[in-house]
């Protein structure tokens, strides 16, 4: 009897701790803006100083313009540079107890200062084609035209990998049953491209849509249910295409940034510093804080400006 019980309460442990693995829940991140110069909008809605921001709004910056947002309610210290002609949105979910904030950058150029991050937070830069995980850096993210994305590292290393949005609406407990997905996601991890500081690289548009295509998946995935994949799909013969797939098409380039480029980034990112964390979340306070700090800002870029302006008027 006693050993009954013994395996009734080992077979309840290990339930418990494989349904805790694998708890997935909703996080709704948020943002704060603590810089805006021209037209930039959330929802088609002009978007002012001090305004908050969610994972419900789309951002769109116009030429000639830029935004920075700061994320909210954090012990993480998150600051990011939407350029002219960008457009960005939040995502959020919680595993466990890690809050992973996602900034999706579907169009043009950005910049990342993660200048510290709690140990139950987590950030990735999701491009059209790429995640890219960080851990206390600053780079640059530019969503080309032609769908490529391009990472500079200016301090710190990330981690980039293909994305494949089509396989996004699996949940994590998905595709840990699927031995289909399971293969694919093991695939795309272990071929990170590490990016470290002073480095370059970029990202091709078609990597991903070759995956889909050419593994069968693209018809496949079609159907919602992930052992619909299984019944479907050769483990076997999917495994072959990914390899022949990363060793094609996943061996990208790693240059080296130019060292004029690098100092006139490193002067650019010693402006991009996230406001203290007892001041941002202090709803009273912060407010007069980001003005404050916006007319010291906006000041010094105007003097740059003037500055440029003569030094291209020598020519």
């Amino acid at each position: 009897m006693k050993k009954l019980i013994l395996l009734l309460i080992f077979i309840l442990l290990g339930n418990c701790k494989e349904t805790e693995t694998e708890i997935e829940s909703e996080f709704h991140p948020k943002a704060i803006v603590i810089i805006r110069v021209g037209d930039v909008r959330a929802g088609g809605k002009p978007l002012a100083l001090t305004q908050e921001i969610s994972d419900q709004d789309v951002i769109t910056v116009g030429p000639k313009s830029l935004c920075d947002l700061q994320i909210l309610d954090s012990d993480s210290l998150v600051v990011i540079r939407l350029k002219e002609n960008s457009k960005f949105r939040l995502s959020g979910k919680q595993l466990k107890s890690q809050k992973v904030t996602n900034f999706i950058i579907e169009a043009g150029n950005t910049m990342l200062n993660v200048s510290k991050l709690g140990k139950n937070d987590a950030v990735n830069a999701v491009s059209p084609v790429s995640t890219v995980g960080v851990r206390g850096t600053k780079y640059d993210l530019n969503v080309s035209p032609n769908g490529n994305t391009k990472i500079n590292v200016i301090e710190g290393t990330v981690a980039m990998k293909v994305r494949i949005p089509e396989l996004e609406k699996y949940s994590k407990s998905d595709v840990k049953k699927s031995k289909t997905l399971s293969t694919v996601n093991n695939s795309l991890n272990s071929k990170e491209i590490i990016i470290k500081k002073g480095q370059s690289s970029e990202m091709p548009k078609a990597v991903g849509s070759k995956i889909l295509k050419e593994t069968g998946l693209e018809k496949a995935i079609t159907k919602n249910d992930s052992r619909e994949l299984d019944r479907n799909i050769d483990t076997k013969d999917l495994s072959e295409k990914l390899e022949k797939i990363k060793n094609e098409d996943l061996k990208i380039p790693i240059k080296e940034i130019d060292k004029s480029v690098m100092s006139q980034r490193l002067k650019e990112y010693s402006e991009l510093t996230p406001i203290e964390k007892e001041k941002i979340n202090d709803k009273s306070k912060r407010n007069g804080i980001i003005q404050s700090r916006f007319k010291k800002w906006e000041k010094s870029w105007f003097e740059k400006v003037l500055d440029w302006g003569k030094k291209k008027l020598k020519f």
